[in-house]
């Protein structure tokens, strides 16, 4: 009999790191046989997915957000509220509201047995509060804990214990991981995986890619004015940024203060970069911070070098002088001193190219998928011996009587001894005003939750 595995994100139908690393693993667990697989996606902006994933894999949208998506004028009333489930200082807060609330909390709450994993801290904190024992709730953590905000931190800290597992990208974050958050989680480190092909990049081009969103991350501004630098020398070079977004007219602005409008192209970000790849000489990162280095991988499993600033994950991928050069971060004259090295070193490009594809043997998807699948199967084990209640989340519980005296304690699931029970129920301030008045629920100890739902002790 095939486990449940789901993973939940938020745009299954866009582009990025995160989605191409869940295709992957997802592809990677229904490729076993063993795994029913299903992907959970807040947002659906497409017919169909961008990027390429097994047609055969369920995708489960929560919000239809393409041109023309019919809601009924209660849901288009929830859609104009904003998200309280999602923490404000996420960086995807404002494409959250009331109505992926209300989706979210029915989806997650009615879940049963087999695997959850989430992919973002208020995912994370929601599976632990949200989703019932006997679903294995695996955390992916897809950032450095220091490039969190103050309030993601505090999830971190007091969320994430609660977990059955978390995978982090590296081993620098692990140490760090292990001493915030608080209780006995297992903390894996796993990498990103993907396809290592059998053909190679064109080392003999003259051209240059990097690829990401045209945001603050990726730094494309101080690649521009790199590669202006030393453009002149070299003018039969091309530098090629693949992406979308916010800062698109930024460069632009800065491509032709510089005289390049001919020598750096920017381009739509597509399901085809192994194509780009296979036409570039050096693949470029130039993030501000990058907790992995998905291009990286993807560059280096088609033998193809990378010159990138010294960020966490970069640094723990790249070997520098080895299969690629690393700088230090925002030195933007090491940057174009670098990019030149390997621009005008045949030699040394190919050496560093063909050792690219032989680290690329450790981030195959086979491999990585298997020390996904391990931490699975090992978690699972853990959480049968450990024999833990079924506590389940309801999306509509009901209380048949109210009890004659409330306090809220905490609102932590756990097994209540027989003096106590756990109540959860439909609040709003009025009707706790009216049971406060009548000596019922002290007013001050009301603990809200999401949109107006809460969850108490009681004491008999």
């Amino acid at each position: 009999m095939s486990t449940k595995i789901r993973f939940m994100v938020y745009n299954a139908f866009g582009i990025g790191g995160t989605v191409k690393t869940i295709f992957n693993f997802a592809d990677y667990f229904y490729d076993t046989g063993k795994y029913d697989v299903e992907i959970i996606s807040i947002k659906k902006t497409k017919d169909t997915p961008t990027l390429p994933v097994n047609p055969k894999i369920k995708i489960t949208v929560i919000q239809d957000a393409r041109r023309g998506a019919k809601f009924s004028e209660e849901d288009k009333e929830l859609l104009a509220l904003p998200s309280e489930l999602i923490d404000k200082s996420e960086d995807l807060y404002p494409m959250f509201n009331a109505y992926t609330d209300k989706k979210m909390r029915e989806l997650l709450c009615n879940l049963e047995g087999g695997v959850l994993v989430t992919t973002m801290p208020s995912f994370n904190m929601l599976a632990t509060e949200l989703v019932n024992d006997s679903v294995l709730k695996i955390g992916q953590e897809h950032k450095s804990y220091a490039d969190h905000s103050p309030e993601i931190q505090k999830i971190i800290r007091e969320s994430y214990g609660k977990l059955d597992g978390l995978t982090i990208l590296t081993e620098r974050n692990r140490h760090v991981y292990e001493r915030k958050i608080h209780g006995d989680l297992p903390i894996y480190v796993l990498g990103n995986g993907t396809e290592r092909l059998k053909f190679r990049a064109d080392l003999n081009s003259h051209i240059m890619v990097a690829a990401g969103r045209y945001a603050y991350q990726k730094g494309y501004d101080m690649l521009i004015e790199a590669f202006a630098l030393i453009a002149d020398k070299y003018p039969d070079w091309t530098l090629k940024i693949y992406g979308e977004g916010s800062l698109a007219k930024d460069y632009v602005r800065l491509i032709m203060k510089h005289g390049l409008g001919n020598r750096v192209v920017l381009e739509s970000g597509n399901d085809k970069m192994n194509e780009r790849y296979s036409e570039a000489s050096i693949n470029i990162c130039s993030s501000n911070y990058e907790p992995f280095g998905m291009t990286i991988i993807e560059g280096f499993a088609m033998g193809l070098p990378c010159v990138s600033f010294a960020c966490d994950g970069p640094r723990e991928i790249i070997t520098d002088g080895y299969d690629g050069l690393l700088v230090h971060k925002k030195d933007i004259e090491g940057f174009a001193a670098a990019l030149e090295r390997v621009m005008s070193d045949d030699k040394l490009r190919f050496e560093l190219g063909a050792n690219a594809y032989e680290t690329s043997k450790k981030y195959d998807i086979n491999t990585i998928g298997q020390m996904f699948q391990k931490i699975v199967e090992t978690e699972t084990e853990r959480k049968k011996k450990n024999n833990k209640p079924n506590l389940k989340c309801v999306s509509a519980p009901k209380v048949e009587e109210k009890p004659e005296v409330a306090e809220v304690i905490d609102i932590e699931p756990y097994v209540e001894p027989e003096t106590i029970k756990v109540v959860q129920e439909e609040i709003n301030y009025s009707k706790m005003i009216a049971a406060s008045s009548e000596g019922r629920v002290g007013i001050k100890t009301i603990i809200k939750m999401g949109q107006g739902w809460m969850k108490y002790k009681i004491k008999r």
